[in-house]
């Protein structure tokens, strides 16, 4: 595991302001060192604001391991897909001033599309319920090429029906945004979102172009088990989709404008945040998603599996993740909802406390040890699955080339829920992984037999009973 030298600042935030909001600096930073040490996390920032105050914010680790530059201020963190719920109130801003609407089809501002896509309107888009299909060639630097070759392929399912994340839909709002402007989509953004250019605030979705104070996105070589750089070169066409690249005060600083309806006015924030209508059960706004935590709503978004943003509404409580990769398994919502239950005691989710307890035993050393955590988690949440949770870790062990182990969570899982086709699944790719053929198969089939649609378990039954 990574020795971390720990960076915990909290930049201009009065010790008044932890007392009066209850809060624990303290306390914040030992979670995020733990929650690092566990992910092997190289670096992140963190800031929490409750009715705009700025009650924490945090640094911690390295922006660029190689040069051992650490994370501070300064440093610009690339964004992700969390770009969206910035490009979507920058469309409800542009919305409020006429420029087009929610019911508009597509078509009004857009020229040679598909007749099938003549269905769709801007609501669409910007819910992911277009059903339109996923960008072709998104690598090319030529948007016209890119559509020319997305044109060619089917639509998922008419307009409206479902949810389904496509990066098609941002590239066509963006293209509607700069023919309803007459500006570039990069100076929409930052004229409208943050006021004007500022140089913690850019636009870049090539990881090899040299940014000044840029942090280094890392990922793991899962067969060295060592770091490797992220190296992704996508075009600007990718800008609305997943190009955003700020530093933690600019996030607060849009953070603040957006409390103040100075990017959006407080009727365009509740439209937004309204919850659209699909023909199916799925939940989404307008660009953001809804999250639960506690009984308590709250809208947000994350990015890259590296930030996540979240505004707990009847709070008042916003809070800001920028991370740069991890080794391990790392819930961005999981650690925001941990978060949002430090500032906030009414937000404190003791089921999703207890699904960490066990993160942090099954990924210790001892698995006995774990296994009686375990035990007294359910016997203090009765009412709570851990299914998922058991799912998840043994995954994890995998990775972190702990197979016998992972086994033995699968087994747990297999004796917890036996009439889960799903844990007879993952039981057999634990004993894939270390050679057992006869187990590997004995457990596919039990999970075939209980759900014949689990097609991965078909397929691994003919793979293995070839060999």
């Amino acid at each position: 595991m990574l020795i971390y030298l720990m960076l915990g600042l909290c930049l201009g935030v009065p010790n008044s302001l932890f007392a009066q909001n209850s809060i624990s600096k303290t306390e914040i930073d030992q979670y995020l060192q733990k929650v690092m040490a566990r992910s092997e996390i190289p670096g992140l920032a963190v800031a929490i604001l409750k009715k705009d105050e700025l009650i924490y914010e945090g640094y911690f680790g390295y922006a660029n391991l190689e040069h051992q530059v650490k994370v501070d201020d300064r440093s610009i963190f690339r964004v992700y897909s969390l770009t969206k719920p910035i490009v979507a109130t920058a469309a409800f801003h542009m919305m409020e001033e006429g420029k087009f609407s929610l019911d508009d089809p597509i078509s009004k501002y857009l020229k040679g599309l598909p007749e099938s896509w003549k269905q769709v309107q801007v609501k669409h888009l910007l819910t992911h319920s277009s059903g339109l299909p996923e960008l072709e060639g998104i690598n090319s630097p030529d948007e016209a090429e890119v559509l020319s070759a997305t044109f060619k392929k089917e639509n998922y399912f008419p307009a409206g029906n479902r949810f389904r994340y496509t990066q098609t839909n941002f590239l066509l709002l963006k293209q509607i945004m700069e023919v309803q402007s007459n500006k570039r989509f990069e100076e929409i953004i930052f004229d409208q979102q943050f006021l004007g250019k500022q140089s913690d605030v850019l636009f870049s979705s090539n990881s090899q172009e040299v940014i000044p104070h840029r942090v280094q996105r890392y990922r793991l070589n899962y067969q060295r088990k060592t770091w490797e750089k992220i190296d992704y070169v996508n075009p600007p066409l990718a800008h609305s989709g997943n190009g955003l690249n700020l530093s933690l005060r600019a996030m607060i600083r849009w953070d603040r404008l957006l409390n103040q309806n100075k990017v959006l006015s407080e009727k365009g924030k509740a439209r937004m945040w309204s919850e659209f209508s699909f023909e199916t059960p799925d939940r989404f706004a307008f660009g953001w998603g809804f999250y639960t935590v506690n009984e308590r709503n709250s809208v947000g978004f994350t990015g890259g599996g590296v930030a996540g943003f979240r505004k707990f509404l009847d709070e008042d409580l916003s809070i800001i993740f920028l991370s740069n990769g991890a080794k391990y398994r790392v819930s961005i919502d999981g650690i925001i909802n941990h978060l949002a239950g430090l500032a906030e005691k009414d937000l404190i989710d003791k089921g999703a406390r207890a699904e960490d307890a066990l993160w942090d035993a099954f990924t210790g050393e001892s698995l006995q040890q774990a296994m009686q955590i375990y035990q007294q988690q359910i016997q203090s949440n009765p009412s709570k699955s851990f299914e998922g949770t058991l799912n998840s870790i043994g995954y994890d062990l995998l990775v972190r080339s702990r197979p016998e182990d992972a086994i033995e969570v699968f087994q747990l899982n297999v004796k917890e829920h036996p009439d889960s086709w799903n844990v007879y699944d993952s039981l057999g790719e634990g004993y894939e992984e270390i050679g057992d053929t006869i187990q590997a198969l004995k457990n596919y089939r039990k999970s075939v037999q209980l759900n014949p649609e689990n097609q991965h378990g078909v397929e691994k039954i003919k793979l293995l009973t070839k060999k």
